[in-house]
């Protein structure tokens, strides 16, 4: 087991959840893995009893992101609001 926050399955906080989210993308530029914008990264994250997850826009390169870029997306989402172009509001 590690204390990492990057391995954390679960966090206290939507902000928390969306402060990873950035983190994780940022590290896979550091490490080579990715480059700019290419990919997305996720994780699920609940709002109360919708089922749901948080992912980078596309458009965005990893470097400049910031928590509000951090798109929520229902699970079942048929395409309405796609994470290139949806914004969900304020935290």
């Amino acid at each position: 087991m590690t204390d990492d926050p990057l391995y954390s399955t679960t966090y206290a906080t939507e902000l928390a959840a969306r402060q990873a989210v950035i983190a994780c993308a940022q590290q896979l530029n550091a490490r080579g893995i990715n480059h700019g914008k290419a990919g997305n990264v996720s994780c699920r994250h609940d709002r109360s009893a919708s089922h749901g997850f948080l992912i980078t826009p596309s458009a965005l390169p990893f470097h400049r992101l910031e928590v509000q870029d951090i798109v929520w997306m229902p699970l079942g989402a048929s395409g309405a609001a796609l994470p290139e172009t949806a914004h969900d509001g304020p935290l």
